[in-house]
């Protein structure tokens, strides 16, 4: 989920050093279908950052703007595989705040009964 108060347009006029920057800070692993983490600066809740145009600017929305298009204002990049640190445009999507915001809500409450359920299994083995 993205936490920009206001989504901002955002395009990138794409050089050869502008890629070779920024891919310098990413941790393919080799293989493109998992989380490509970025490995340069971040904020407390691990989202990357980027500086561009004298900017940090959230790589995860540089990662978009390279290598899927340009975004609108008021348009959110949401990390489909929840890693905020991933930078893959394989894994990142479209969504609008509200969109984002149930989003958010659907898999927060999908997590806590899912730990409330390992919690009351280890209660029936005595833990």
């Amino acid at each position: 989920m993205t936490h920009s108060r206001n989504a901002k347009a955002l395009a990138v006029v794409i050089t050869i050093s502008l890629l070779r920057r920024f891919m310098s800070k990413v941790d393919i692993n080799g293989d493109l279908d998992a989380c490509h983490c970025w490995t340069g600066a971040k904020t407390k809740k691990g989202y990357g950052q980027f500086r561009h145009g004298g900017n940090a600017c959230q790589a995860h929305r540089i990662s978009y703007a390279i290598f899927i298009g340009p975004l609108e204002d008021g348009e959110e990049v949401d990390h489909e595989c929840q890693n905020t640190s991933c930078v893959n445009p394989r894994h990142l999507r479209i969504m609008t705040k509200p969109e984002n915001v149930a989003d958010a809500n659907v898999r927060r409450a999908e997590k806590r009964k899912a730990e409330e359920a390992v919690a009351a299994d280890l209660g029936d083995v005595g833990f």
